[in-house]
């Protein structure tokens, strides 16, 4: 790589590492001055995890040493004269990413841990081994406020749920000591509250704002900016940023990928970009999964892998939180009863919650599953996936929870949608249903022996069909149709039954009319019945061709107005928003 081009910091969430190593930068430092111009004494910030969040607190965190300005030269809050103003403050930094929720007593050790390392950057005395992290950390910020001559301190609190996090995915602890975890957290965090005369200013960031973890119920003077406008891109890239700062960057991956610049642009975008955090804010991309693919991409080896493979989902392998599915799964909920795409987002979707109950939705958003886009014909904001990585990610966990299948990713299952995308483009039903069946051949019995495992592989494979806007659990006047789906000529109509005659489907795609809400369109409305048997028919293990389900298509005719039938003016958009933003 030229000296000219700056490297890509994949791994490095230390401002101070990458300025001094001279790494590509994309200047965030005029959301810090904004931050602290608020001169709020407590501020919140939430965004997803892997989007930034530490390297933006470890920003901060250098505005406040002075012995480094030289880290800000040549950036906004630099060039600004702010820096000029700080007042410098020692930092008192707590990472709760490192606290382990294996007990109780490790969630205690961990958070003595964190003071004593604290204590030894700061110079301080560390407390007695035997006290309670709660009286350790108030015997530590009063010793640090004395020695200062009662100069406040700042408080950075990275990463403040993430143990809350790791317990709701925890099977191995009982209610009991789930509990007893939460508890200890909770008292620790209520120092912050007990000790404000001794803070200048506490930044806290997370992923998920829970309203028992004494930060929320008991700080009533937090300031959440995390879905204000004028944060919205404090974390992650938008396109100008993109633009400014990594675009000769993209230039050089664009040529080993042998595409224009603008070309991977654009792929780049429907990858990772797409999420929202404030109404009507910008669109920014996940940066930690931009970079890595970004600079894989400037590998001539690598690139050329891409175009056989597709783009890199960095975001899957860096963390996954599997525990959200579990938790649908255990409450017999999916997909389908968010809506995803139609239905308007809960009003109540970034408020805190309880963290014994969280609601699905809010717990999708707020960890980076879901964004929020304005509806193409309502304005209402819906709840999508973000962008192409997001939704696999999703469609990887729904499959290895619920259907047993390790990955969806460059398998068969991918073959497999392609096809019968092919298929329903082209009018060809009976293939799209062959090819559907070939598909669960992949997946494991032991998850297919309900009709809703069958209807959730359904919902997955329309979701996984990029450009076509789908619904699944569609609502109608009479009733609510499996799936259904809107190609660019025919939309489809799926009614799947599991040991229960086809007659029956088809029966209820005529006799409840659910094909009534899409004649607006002005499309051929095509019902597909549906109809397998747990026990497989019999047939050789090398005849592919053969059946394990009966199938058949039938015209759904549009409802008569005013004694002859048409269909209602198409609207400017289509019925609804495909998941994907």
């Amino acid at each position: 790589m030229p000296p000219s081009l700056a490297p890509l910091p994949v791994a490095s969430a230390d401002f101070a590492s990458i300025r001094r190593k001279k790494h590509a930068y994309v200047d965030k430092t005029a959301y810090v001055q904004s931050l602290l111009e608020e001169e709020q004494p407590f501020m919140f910030l939430a965004r997803p995890r892997r989007f930034g969040k530490s390297l933006l607190a470890s920003t901060l965190e250098r505005v406040y040493d002075r012995s480094r300005a030289d880290l800000f030269r040549g950036l906004r809050i630099h060039e600004s004269g702010f820096l000029r103003e700080v007042r410098p403050h020692p930092v008192f930094k707590l990472d709760m990413s490192r606290i382990s929720v294996a007990s109780p007593d490790d969630v205690t050790s961990g958070l003595r841990t964190q003071i004593n390392v604290q204590c030894q950057l700061l110079g301080l005395d560390a407390p007695a081994p035997g006290l309670p992290p709660t009286d350790s950390l108030s015997e530590v910020w009063t010793q640090l406020y004395v020695r200062q001559g009662r100069n406040p301190f700042v408080v950075l609190l990275d990463e403040y749920d993430a143990p809350i996090t790791r317990l709701l995915g925890s099977s191995a602890l009982s209610p009991a000591s789930q509990q007893e975890c939460r508890e200890r957290l909770r008292e620790f965090y209520s120092v912050l509250k007990s000790h404000e005369e001794y803070i200048h200013f506490a930044f806290v960031t997370g992923i998920t704002r829970f309203a028992g973890a004494g930060l929320f119920s008991s700080l009533n003077n937090l300031v959440d900016v995390s879905t204000e406008r004028a944060y919205d891109a404090a974390c992650g890239f938008t396109e100008r940023e993109n633009r400014h700062f990594l675009d000769r960057h993209i230039a050089r991956a664009a040529a080993n990928c042998e595409r224009s610049p603008e070309g991977l642009r654009q792929a780049l975008r429907r990858q990772y970009n797409g999420y929202r955090f404030a109404p009507g804010g910008a669109l920014v991309y996940n940066p930690v999964s931009y970079l890595r693919a970004l600079r894989q991409l400037m590998d001539p080896r690598a690139a050329q892998y891409a175009r056989k493979a597709g783009l890199p989902s960095p975001w899957i392998n860096t963390g996954k939180t599997f525990f959200l599915f579990e938790r649908m799964k255990a409450r017999q909920r999916d997909l389908r009863d968010i809506g995803i795409g139609s239905q308007p987002a809960p009003m109540d979707a970034w408020a805190p919650f309880d963290w014994d109950n969280p609601p699905l939705e809010g717990l999708m958003l707020q960890t980076g599953f879901l964004t929020v886009k304005p509806h193409p014909q309502t304005g209402a904001d819906t709840l999508v996936f973000p962008n192409r990585e997001v939704a696999a990610a999703v469609q990887e966990g729904m499959l290895f929870t619920f259907l047993g299948q390790k990955s969806g990713q460059g398998t068969y299952w991918d073959e497999c949608t392609q096809h019968i995308k092919a298929a329903l483009e082209q009018g060809d039903s009976e293939r799209a249903c062959f090819h559907f069946d070939r598909l669960l051949d992949t997946l494991n019995h032991k998850a297919l022996i309900a009709e809703n495992s069958y209807q959730i592989a359904l919902h997955l494979v329309c979701c996984s069909l990029n450009e076509y806007p789908t619904e699944a659990e569609a609502a109608t006047r009479y009733g609510w149709a499996d799936n259904a789906i809107e190609t660019r000529n025919v939309v489809y109509v799926f009614e799947l039954k599991l040991d229960r005659p086809l007659t029956e489907a088809v029966q209820q795609l005529k006799g409840r009319r659910y094909g009534d809400k899409y004649a607006q369109l002005g499309k051929p409305v095509v019902g597909i019945a549906l109809a397998f048997a747990k026990r497989p028919a019999a047939r050789l293990a090398w005849d592919l061709a053969a059946r394990n389900y009966e199938m058949q298509a039938i015209p759904l005719p549009a409802p008569t107005y005013l004694g002859r039938s048409r269909p209602l003016r198409r609207p400017k958009s289509s019925w609804a928003q495909y998941a994907i933003g």
